[in-house]
C-alpha cells in the first residue's frame, strides 16, 4: 500500500521545512535538474506536493518555491509535453494564490498562449493570471 510510505515522505517533508532544514529554493534546484530527464513521475509526485501545500501556508509557499524552480527550467524544454503536467501547473497556481505570489515563469506565457482548451493551456492561463495579482478565476 503506498498510502504509509507517501504519508511519511509528506511527515517527512513538513519536518525539515518546519526545522529549517530545507528550503523550497534548495529543494526546487534538485527537482529542476530531475524532472526534465524524466526521473520523476510526475502524477506521484504531484500528490506530494499537494499534500505538502495543504498543510499550511508554509507548505504553499515551499510548493511554490519548489515549483517555480521546476516549471522554469522544465517549460521551456518541453515539460508541458509530459503527463501530469497540467496537474503541476495548476497546484502552482493554487500555491501561487495562497501566498499571493507574483512574477515570470520562462516558459509559460508560451504554454498559456496556444490556442485551444487543452488543460496544459488552461492551467498555463490560470498561473499566469495569479502571477499578474490575479485570482485564476478565468
Amino acid at each position: 500500500d503506498q498510502i504509509p510510505a507517501r504519508a511519511g515522505a509528506v511527515d517527512a517533508t513538513l519536518g525539515l521545512l518546519a526545522t529549517g532544514q530545507i528550503t523550497g529554493d534548495a529543494a526546487g534546484d534538485a527537482w529542476a535538474r530531475l524532472v526534465p530527464h524524466h526521473q520523476v513521475k510526475l502524477p506521484r509526485w504531484h500528490a506530494h506536493l499537494l499534500d505538502v501545500a495543504g498543510s499550511s501556508v508554509a507548505g504553499n509557499q515551499y510548493v511554490w518555491d519548489v515549483l517555480r524552480q521546476v516549471l522554469s527550467l522544465g517549460l521551456p524544454t518541453g515539460l508541458a509535453k509530459r503527463a501530469g503536467a497540467a496537474d503541476l501547473v495548476g497546484l502552482a497556481a493554487e500555491a501561487a494564490l495562497a501566498i499571493g505570489a507574483g512574477g515570470e515563469v520562462p516558459g509559460l506565457a508560451e504554454v498559456a498562449e496556444r490556442p485551444g482548451r487543452s488543460r496544459i493551456a488552461t492551467e498555463a492561463r490560470r498561473l499566469r493570471d495569479v502571477l499578474r495579482g490575479g485570482t485564476g478565476a478565468g
